[in-house]
């Protein structure tokens, strides 16, 4: 009788191992994850979720033990389960487990490779690097109007005689097509702050020339229709406004855009602002 402990105390100590194997599962497991299955963290992982088991078995070794423990031995364990900072030392114990499970997995050891400086793989969509000037701000584009040209400009940022318009363009058709430059017409005589616009796309059938029916301002050449029959009717366009100066720099302005099929009282394109994949880093090249 007096070598028995309190069924309380003894469900406590079972308890606590019960918990103390929980949390080796739980920051082994939390190690290996943030090791990612390299260095040393992910083995002292291992190792603690391997400790678990005889942890969570030692509540069953301990019904082994017990009997044959010393009376003086078994009060001690009494007394000392019973007692607050006893519970005080098993909660920080948990706090100091999750602390290593956050350190481990960024120990290092030996040599380690020179890992090169972080770059910025696309550069600023529709932003003037410090390489090249801005001539204009502010760019907007109209929209497909029917017979009327469809428009591009914005606010001027340098007084002068002219500035030279272009645009550089590519579609693709069975794969991206080499970009070719049209020259779209000048700004005369722009002045800081005064918005000004000239027409980017123009609109009618030429004689000789098929079913294309929308072109690059005045020039010759076509904004090409989608076939018909293709799964999906649309003709996707990558292009940049080009902005040239006095001296021949250029201001880039870089946009996408889609043509699909001429139907009466419908768009026949769409100018989207943005490029959808890196090809501005190329082409800027």
């Amino acid at each position: 009788m007096s070598e028995e402990i309190p069924d309380t105390v003894e469900k406590g100590i079972k308890s606590w191992l019960a918990a103390g194997a929980f949390t080796l599962v739980l920051v082994g497991g939390d190690v290996m994850k943030e090791s990612r299955g390299e260095g040393i963290g992910f083995w002292i992982g291992g190792l603690l979720v391997i400790l678990a088991l005889p942890v969570y078995l030692s509540a069953a070794w301990w019904q082994v033990i017990k009997p044959k423990m010393d009376r003086r031995a078994l009060e001690y364990l009494t007394a000392f389960s019973q007692r607050i900072p006893w519970w005080g030392r098993s909660l920080a114990f948990v706090l100091l487990a999750v602390g290593l499970a956050q350190i481990f997995p960024k120990l290092q050891f030996g040599p380690q490779p020179q890992i090169p400086p972080t770059t910025i793989e696309h550069p600023p969509i529709n932003l003037p690097s410090q390489a090249r000037p801005e001539y204009l701000k502010n760019i907007t584009f109209g929209v497909d109007e029917g017979d009327q040209p469809t428009s591009v400009g914005g606010f001027a940022t340098i007084t002068i005689d002219r500035l030279r318009v272009a645009v550089d363009y590519s579609f693709y058709k069975s794969g991206w097509l080499p970009k070719r430059r049209i020259f779209i017409g000048e700004l005369k005589e722009p002045m800081t702050g005064v918005q000004v616009r000239l027409p980017i796309i123009t609109s009618g059938l030429r004689p000789d020339r098929g079913s294309s029916d929308l072109w690059w301002a005045n020039s010759d050449d076509p904004i090409y229709p989608p076939d018909p029959t293709d799964l999906v009717p649309v003709v996707p366009y990558r292009c940049r406004l080009v902005i040239i100066g006095p001296a021949g720099e250029e201001q880039h302005y870089y946009f996408s855009m889609l043509r699909v099929i001429s139907q009466q009282g419908k768009r026949r394109f769409g100018i989207l602002r943005g490029p959808e994949t890196n090809w501005v880093e190329n082409w800027e090249k």
